[in-house]
């Protein structure tokens, strides 16, 4: 597995330099922290990664040297030795000093910080010229088959536990209960880092709100809830939803389950490389409003997954215009919300081929009454 890895890392770098060669970018100033991991292996705090042409150096603090040296390949360590404490902008000045021995006209920095922050990077590098450029992002977006055998396998170990969990759910258990126990059996599984992010437990009118994380509402008997959750493995994510019903669902229930899932249904039977994010939502997003609860649902269909758990490109209407390509993987998330009554969301993970897509989750999602 180290060995999968430090090869991935090379690969990784080797491709970045390609990019910034045809960008007339002299050195890519690594901010993110999940960019740095992408792309050498590092986990810990107070670093960036500053990729030149023909090399690359790890700025972090020196308590971090013996981590660094540990986890990560393709770069040289560069601690910061400080007596005290180290304030944050103390990697930006180290930054600075490798930058000045090596010839750099160009700087460019991963994007996502807030513009003043990057105003205040632009003026430490000046007479240098600063720019923002998505170049690790656009790599991150095709995964290697490394990266396809870790999402599958977290995928594998998300519905494991999903399997379980469904035990605990019965009339009289509050959400916040329920959420805390899919939790433990999260953790209870030392192969996993965790979460990829706080299960959603939502039920009867609580599942209106999309994100509703927990309330201490407590679980009626004919009640709809869903149930959204993922882990992470070695730093991939997993990202599935369930919608399942407790005792009798009502016959609106059950029409609106099946909406959405045709809605699913429809939109992985229309993906495949070389079209738009647009018109993969659009699939998914016709079915619903033809049924006639279009102002009902009121997200994209779906994002891509990784080392992050939302990542680019998005399934959304709303989001830049981007043509999907092979090796890509996305959410496939449609719901319908009605407020003060109930919700319904099912999500599946779908990684894209040659000449269509593969639905690498497995768990059943026919209408489940516990």
């Amino acid at each position: 597995m180290k060995k999968d890895l430090t090869s991935e890392h090379i690969t990784r770098s080797k491709k970045i330099r390609t990019r910034l060669k045809d960008k007339s970018v002299d050195v890519l100033l690594v901010l993110n922290s999940t960019n740095i991991r992408y792309l050498c292996g590092h986990t810990g705090e107070f670093s960036v990664l500053l990729i030149f042409k023909k090399k690359s150096y790890l700025i972090t603090h020196y308590r971090n040297d013996v981590k660094a040296e540990r986890d990560t390949t393709g770069c040289t360590i560069h601690p910061i030795i400080r007596d005290g404490l180290l304030h944050p902008n103390d990697v930006i000045v180290e930054a600075k000093k490798i930058i000045s021995d090596h010839k750099v006209k160009i700087i460019a920095v991963d994007p996502g910080l807030d513009y003043q922050r990057f105003l205040n990077i632009r003026n430490q590098f000046k007479p240098l010229k600063t720019i923002q450029t998505d170049i690790v992002e656009g790599c991150r977006s095709i995964k290697s088959d490394y990266e396809i055998r870790m999402l599958k396998y977290a995928q594998l170990e998300a519905e494991k536990i999903m399997n379980l969990f469904l035990n605990e759910i019965k009339p009289g258990v509050s959400e916040k209960f329920l959420h805390h126990k899919l939790l433990a059996l999260i953790y209870d599984n030392v192969a996993l880092e965790g979460p990829s992010f706080l299960p959603i437990i939502a039920s009867g009118e609580s599942a209106w709100g999309i994100h509703s994380y927990y309330t201490n509402r407590k679980i009626h008997k004919n009640d709809c809830i869903v149930i959204d959750m993922g882990v992470k493995y070695k730093g991939y994510c997993s990202d599935m939803t369930r919608t399942v019903f407790v005792g009798k669902p009502t016959s609106q229930m059950k029409e609106v389950y099946q909406i959405v899932l045709d809605a699913q249904l429809a939109a992985e039977n229309k993906i495949k490389p070389g079209m738009q994010n647009h018109s993969v939502d659009w699939a998914a997003r016709e079915v619903i409003e033809k049924a006639g609860y279009k102002e009902y649902f009121s997200h994209g269909l779906g994002h891509s997954i990784g080392l992050d758990v939302h990542e680019a490109p998005y399934l959304s209407y709303i989001k830049k215009r981007e043509i999907l390509k092979e090796n890509m993987l996305f959410t496939f998330e449609p719901g319908i919300y009605l407020a003060k009554k109930f919700g319904v969301r099912i999500e599946d993970t779908i990684l894209l081929t040659k000449s269509g897509c593969k639905n690498i989750t497995h768990f059943p999602k026919d209408l489940r009454v516990l």
